[in-house]
């Protein structure tokens, strides 16, 4: 059996996952933003694919308090909702600065395949909203608050 699939853990690394299907896309790199502070920020990235916007959300708020748990300390960076082209399915897009380590998420614990996508990070050429467009054929992300 799948290491992955054993005691319900819905991580995906090398498996593909169908982008017209329920499932979040994150990483975590060293925030640009770092100050002269004790311990540096991370930048996390955050898809979350869902046909409910409401559960988009609710699924977001899980990911945020999983790390508010170790420091409540989150800055939100932006966020942005679109609806994935021709497809039930839409798509929240979201980019948070904390001083907690990726290595506190348990993000397969909220029942849905989960990738970890080195991709996705800041650009000097290409933002890393047109990557997420391009990924999901978003064409019009909404900036929400």
């Amino acid at each position: 059996m799948d290491k992955n699939k054993k005691a319900g853990k819905h991580i995906v690394q090398k498996n593909i996952i169908p982008k017209k299907s329920r499932h979040i896309r994150w990483s975590s790199h060293e925030s640009p933003d770092n100050f002269d502070m004790e311990y540096g920020l991370v930048r996390y990235f955050f898809v979350i694919v869902d046909d409910s916007e409401s559960d988009r959300r609710r699924t977001l708020s899980k990911i945020l308090s999983q790390l508010s748990e170790v420091d409540s300390r989150l800055i939100k960076i932006d966020k942005f909702e679109g609806k994935i082209e021709e497809s039930k399915w839409g798509c929240l897009f979201a980019i948070y600065d904390s001083i907690v380590s990726h290595t506190v998420l348990n993000l397969g614990k909220l029942g849905r395949p989960v990738r970890k996508d080195d991709n996705l990070y800041q650009r000097k050429v290409l933002n890393v909203e047109d990557y997420v467009s391009n990924l999901y054929n978003v064409d019009n992300f909404k900036r929400i608050s």
